[in-house]
């Protein structure tokens, strides 16, 4: 069990495969707010400078802005793959992090933050059993939800599909299925919606939509190469080549 676990349900990081054509980093060429173009500087705190799309379902970019750290480490034992967040435990210097649920039929990608000190709690409470206290963290900013009850369509999750069955059925467990079934805590999350188009090989992307302040925003992205000190290893948990 632990190794189809390790194959196809890794625990420490999200298990559904994201968009395979946007995978990789990619920089930012071009920025616009509400049709104004943003030059590049290193110091812009509004202006993406880098973004990466993952093999899982998280976009991630750097922006020069201060960002509330991230100590949760996952909070108890996450089963859905906005609530791994792993990846960003500890992280700071301004880079963010966003879980998508992507209609690759309308191509439209629907972002929460994953960041849990940036979200609220509805009646200041989070689920009991999620390793997180029962209480608003002190000093937590509350986040306005500016985004309709409805933000996703019906029309949308057709596309989108449930989260559940994106993993090879191998991998599927009563304990996963159990998880997805529990009543959820209420949480407000800091959302985007946005419209990706890409060529043939996804080395030039362009997201068009509104960011979590329902600000017009348009990005121009190109892929680049990214070198690591380190050699990859030969183990990889997850399988993501199967959808999208």
């Amino acid at each position: 069990m632990q190794l189809l676990n390790f194959w196809y349900d890794p625990y420490k990081q999200p298990s559904s495969p994201g968009v395979a054509k946007l995978r990789g980093y990619y920089e930012v060429k071009e920025f616009y707010l509400n049709n104004t173009l943003i030059p590049y500087n290193p110091l812009d705190s509004v202006r993406w400078q880098d973004l990466t799309f993952e093999k899982w379902t998280t976009l991630t970019y750097q922006v020069h802005k201060p960002q509330p750290l991230d100590l949760s480490n996952g909070g108890g034992n996450p089963i859905r793959d906005i609530d791994r967040n792993f990846e960003i435990a500890g992280v700071g210097g301004g880079r963010r992090a966003f879980h998508y649920y992507a209609d690759t039929v309308d191509h439209v990608l629907y972002l929460q933050d994953k960041n849990i000190a940036t979200a609220s709690f509805v009646g200041g409470r989070r689920r009991r059993g999620e390793g997180f206290p029962n209480r608003q963290e002190e000093g937590q900013q509350q986040v306005q939800d500016l985004y309709p009850k409805d933000w996703i369509s019906a029309k949308a999750w057709e596309h989108i599909g449930d989260e559940d069955q994106m993993i090879n059925p191998r991998g599927a467990t009563t304990r996963r299925t159990r998880g997805f079934a529990e009543p959820q805590a209420e949480v407000i999350r800091k959302k985007m919606v946005l419209h990706y188009e890409t060529n043939a090989d996804g080395s030039q992307v362009i997201l068009q939509g509104l960011n979590e302040n329902q600000d017009s925003i348009r990005v121009v992205l190109e892929r680049r190469e990214r070198h690591y000190i380190l050699t990859r290893s030969t183990l990889d948990a997850g399988e993501y080549d199967r959808t999208h």
